[in-house]
């Protein structure tokens, strides 16, 4: 594959024949918006890594896994625009500091979609390992812009997307359930691993996590404004927080589903609040469904 990778222009489309490919496919060149390079799995194509910096490049339904390899995460894009990650499968994926699915750093107009996201990252990870998120973004390289996240599927990981940057559209995905291998994990379905702005949360749906430290959304960072949360539904959290707002204005949220949290062990409905705003300002909420969440 490496060799086609070397050889492609834009335009082309290098068609993967079934099998397995022991090797990292390093896609550097760029294709343009209206003739990109196009890298699609004929079969059942199982492969280790696919790092690209070159803009306009698709890759479509490939098989990412390090069994038997301790190496970097399965896909990293970086300094790229216009890349398509579409019916991908990653699973059993070892970790950097950054993600062990998908690691984001300075990418523009990125689309993944329809991919399944499963134990990324588990590969020598330990129980307090928050390493093996499925999409996270490249730590110095926190100004992605123009993502959008939608119909996929992320589960058995310890952390699901940490996006930083700007105008992310994370919807239609459902995140759940979570690994069952760390106990002590922080694990959340959005949680900035940066500043993050101007970006939509919507129609997710997050399901079966019941490890102590799960939520929703976290927000710590500073200067993070303008985001909103619609239309998600969060069942069995583990934690009674399922929402937090820190140091973020302007958020908005409404017609979200919030039900059966503090699952997790040692929690209980009157530890904590369900949705908590703090440090922040010009935040609103409304129309949201809060079912067996606190006992406030």
């Amino acid at each position: 594959i490496n060799y086609a990778a070397n050889h492609a222009v834009a335009g082309d489309t290098v068609r993967v024949s079934a099998g397995t490919y022991n090797e990292t496919v390093t896609e550097t060149t760029d294709g343009t918006k209206s003739s990109p390079i196009i890298f699609v799995a004929d079969g059942t194509v199982v492969l280790r890594r696919f790092d690209i910096t070159g803009d306009h490049v698709k890759v479509i339904g490939f098989e990412f896994t390090h069994i038997n390899d301790f190496g970097n995460e399965a896909i990293r894009v970086t300094g790229a625009t216009g890349v398509e990650l579409i019916d991908n499968y990653i699973h059993h994926t070892s970790r950097n500091t950054h993600s062990g699915g998908l690691t984001i750093g300075n990418a523009t107009n990125l689309i993944v979609r329809g991919n399944r996201f499963y134990k990324t990252g588990i590969l020598g990870t330990t129980s307090k390992d928050t390493d093996a998120k499925a999409i996270g973004e490249r730590y110095n390289y926190n100004s992605s812009s123009g993502v959008l996240i939608e119909y996929n599927s992320l589960s058995n990981v310890v952390e699901y997307i940490n996006p930083a940057g700007q105008k992310f559209l994370i919807r239609n995905n459902v995140a759940g359930p979570c690994g069952t291998n760390w106990p002590s994990a922080h694990i959340d379905f959005v949680q900035p691993n940066g500043e993050i702005q101007n970006s939509f949360i919507d129609a997710n749906w997050h399901v079966e996590n019941p490890m102590t430290d799960s939520h929703f959304y976290l927000d710590e960072q500073t200067e993070t404004h303008h985001v909103a949360l619609t239309r998600n539904i969060s069942v069995r959290s583990g934690d009674s927080l399922v929402v937090q707002w820190r140091l973020a204005n302007n958020h908005y949220g409404a017609h979200n589903i919030w039900a059966d949290t503090a699952v997790g062990p040692g929690r209980s409905l009157s530890s904590s609040h369900s949705f908590l705003i703090w440090d922040s300002i010009n935040n609103w909420n409304l129309n949201d469904v809060f079912y067996r969440t606190t006992t406030d």
